[in-house]
């Protein structure tokens, strides 16, 4: 399979493509572990850190830390089986080429993965610097490709459009747009793959942030990007 859809990427499959780019950004690092094992080394490393390991600001131990763990080892389990041989012979292109190649080619969630891949190799603030002039080429394009995304009703883009403008986006931070296409995507099925304990606090934090104006708008926005994809006169401007 994964000599097929390499030759079929090479030639011009923009879904072979992002096939492989999503299971090159997600799994190259991903070790198998069955449920179990890993609800055991969560309650180790609970029983062990106390209040010395924090993730977002709660040790380690909170429910919702919890939950963020147990979601991630799901979602992990979900993209990455059986992508051992990828792992142990990784192909010569990266995930960002992959990516990339389906995203020119119009594939909607490649178009979303994008910003998470493009930025990848800048490790440090140094290198982001460095690497000025690429670096404000590839966030044009990420830009391009989620309006583009978000046009076309993908539901990870209104998420990675979210993401993009909270607080600490690679976007001008702007808590309506945060906020707007985050009760968006709360409409889409994948939204309902995630833990209420996480959703709810983060709709609940980017409300905190916003002014009573701001949220106003972001209800307005969610309400116009809820329209059917097809309807592209009613799209919201980017």
């Amino acid at each position: 399979m994964r000599s097929q859809l390499e030759v079929a990427a090479d030639a011009g499959d923009a879904d072979a493509a992002f096939r492989l780019g999503r299971a090159l950004a997600h799994c190259i690092d991903y070790t198998p572990l069955p449920g179990g094992r890993v609800s055991a080394l969560i309650a180790e490393l609970v029983a062990g850190a106390g209040d010395a390991i924090r993730i977002g600001g709660r040790p380690i131990g909170d429910d919702r830390n919890i939950d963020l763990l147990l979601f991630a080892h799901s979602e992990a389990s979900r993209l990455c089986a059986d992508t051992e041989g990828l792992r142990a012979n990784p192909p010569a292109k990266d995930a960002l080429y992959y990516v990339s190649l389906a995203a020119e080619r119009g594939h909607p969630e490649a178009m979303a993965l994008y910003p998470d891949v493009a930025f990848r190799e800048y490790t440090s603030l140094a290198a982001l610097v460095d690497a000025a002039d690429e670096v404000e080429r590839r966030r044009n394009r990420a830009t391009q490709m989620l309006s583009a995304a978000v046009r076309a009703g993908e539901p990870a883009a209104l998420l990675a459009m979210s993401r993009a403008h909270d607080a600490h986006g690679w976007l001008t931070p702007d808590p309506a747009r945060a906020l707007g296409f985050w009760l968006a995507f709360s409409e889409t099925p994948m939204y309902r793959r995630f833990p209420d304990s996480l959703t709810s606090e983060h709709v609940r934090k980017l409300e905190q942030t916003a002014s009573a104006e701001e949220r106003s708008h972001a209800r307005v926005l969610a309400r116009e990007l809820q329209q059917p994809a097809a309807d592209t006169s009613k799209a919201p401007r980017q």
